[in-house]
């Protein structure tokens, strides 16, 4: 798997979620993906973090 990525790298993370073949770090990538999204939606948000039923989400094994 590759280095960690910084916050709104969403775009290296969705290309290696798209060839990840193994289903444990799938679900990390998918978590990370997830996390790297709901940054750059609170960035570009006018009001911050106010979220409209897309609130985080918790995955199995406190992945998170």
């Amino acid at each position: 798997m590759a280095p960690h990525f910084g916050d709104g790298d969403w775009r290296p993370i969705a290309q290696q979620t798209s060839n990840e073949m193994d289903s444990a770090k799938l679900l990390i990538l998918v978590a990370k993906l997830c996390r790297a999204l709901d940054g750059e939606r609170e960035k570009k948000s006018p009001r911050g973090a106010t979220f409209t039923g897309n609130e985080p989400r918790s995955f199995p094994g406190g992945l998170a």
